[in-house]
């Protein structure tokens, strides 16, 4: 006998091992959760010639301006990387004139989107998939409602959208057509968003996803470090410290279940845009460079974690540089008297000491693998 969720609230924040435990880890050159360390050496030894050539340019620019090899063993991180050049465009000092850090971290989040395209987009939605079947665990056997579900993830990718995508769509779940899938609303993007036309993307894709009623009581994803179906679009020739840094600029929400690996666009007036993937760097201090419309995402993640009744933590590693994250859950699940279970899926026994004060008093139920999770009662 599952407990029941009838009246409460659940939360599922959901980690890169999420994604690696449906099948990420079984290619060999694969992204490393969160992009972090190990990236450049993987892009070193990746044999696509697109791969290459861009990991040159980005290896001779850092090389050139910080005397940094990222392919060397001491560098190879995302963060340490990403806070030397992001540094200088939030607070240019760089002496050289000819140096545009701008460019560098466009090349830099191109070679992660390059990356994380062939990582991910062969990963297909199906009934063995875990956030897949956590979901419908939820919603079919512990009746809630699809609006008293949301889901908080730190994952860049569109693994969780696909699985979404697909409950959506079973015949078993026709009750709740256009709720457990709502585009682009389940985002909850408040501010300054665009919706393009569907021709300006991959046709399956664009098939696949129409927009859906803004007014249905919908699962929630809250993307709390952007996404790579989010893109700015810049003039890539005028790109400035500026323009990338200009906290209100228009979101696009791409119908996209695929990484494009390519991410350009042709803006309104025909001409072709530099379109980044809008995601917030692996740096401390996020707070100071996330943009305008998903600070608002993180308002709704504290408020939805403030009322949740059941929080279920899924792959996330609790990693202890990423500050604001920490803070956020110590602050709305470590004060709350709302929530009355909290489960953790990570077959890394450790995390629970990783969670310090977060649980409070509360009991912690931890399972190695979703597979645990499902079976389980009600604790």
């Amino acid at each position: 006998m599952k407990h029941s969720g009838k009246g409460g609230k659940v939360v599922i924040i959901v980690g890169a091992g999420s994604t690696i435990s449906d099948g990420l880890a079984s290619p060999a050159n694969i992204v490393p959760p969160g992009g972090d360390k190990g990236f450049f050496r993987l892009c070193a030894e990746d044999q696509d010639k697109d791969v290459k050539e861009l990991l040159g340019l980005v290896r001779e620019s850092l090389m050139d301006n910080y005397r940094l090899d990222p392919t060397h063993e001491r560098n190879d991180y995302m963060e340490r990387v990403l806070v030397k050049v992001y540094s200088d465009i939030h607070i240019p000092r760089h002496g050289k004139s000819n140096y545009n850090p701008e460019i560098l971290y466009q090349d830099i989040v191109m070679l992660l989107n390059l990356k994380l395209a062939s990582a991910v987009n062969h990963l297909a939605p199906s009934d063995q998939s875990g956030i897949g079947r956590i979901v419908a665990r939820c919603i079919d056997d512990m009746s809630y409602g699809p609006k008293d579900v949301s889901i908080i993830t730190f994952n860049y990718d569109l693994h969780i959208e696909k699985n979404l995508h697909r409950l959506n769509d079973l015949e078993g779940h026709a009750a709740h057509k256009g709720k457990i899938f709502n585009f682009p609303h389940l985002y909850e993007m408040k501010g300054n968003y665009k919706h393009l036309p569907d021709s300006w993307y991959n046709a399956d894709d664009a098939d696949a996803i129409k927009a859906s009623d803004p007014q249905a009581g919908r699962i929630s994803l809250l993307k709390l470090h952007g996404s790579l179906n989010w893109v700015f679009l810049d003039d890539l020739d005028n790109l400035s410290s500026e323009v990338m840094l200009k906290p209100d600029k228009d979101i696009v929400i791409a119908p996209m279940l695929t990484v494009d690996p390519y991410i350009t666009n042709m803006s309104e007036d025909g001409q072709t845009d530099a379109a980044s993937p809008v995601i917030v760097p692996p740096i401390a201090g996020k707070s100071a460079v996330i943009p305008r419309q998903i600070s608002n995402v993180w308002g709704v993640a504290a408020e939805r974690l403030r009322s949740a009744t059941e929080v279920i933590f899924f792959g996330y590693s609790f990693p202890q540089t990423d500050f604001e994250s920490l803070h956020l859950f110590e602050n709305t699940i470590g004060i709350s008297d709302a929530c009355r279970r909290i489960s953790v899926i990570n077959p890394d026994v450790t995390v629970v000491e990783r969670m310090g004060t977060i649980p409070r008093e509360k009991p912690i139920l931890l399972f190695p693998d979703a597979e645990q999770y499902l079976q389980s009662g009600p604790g």
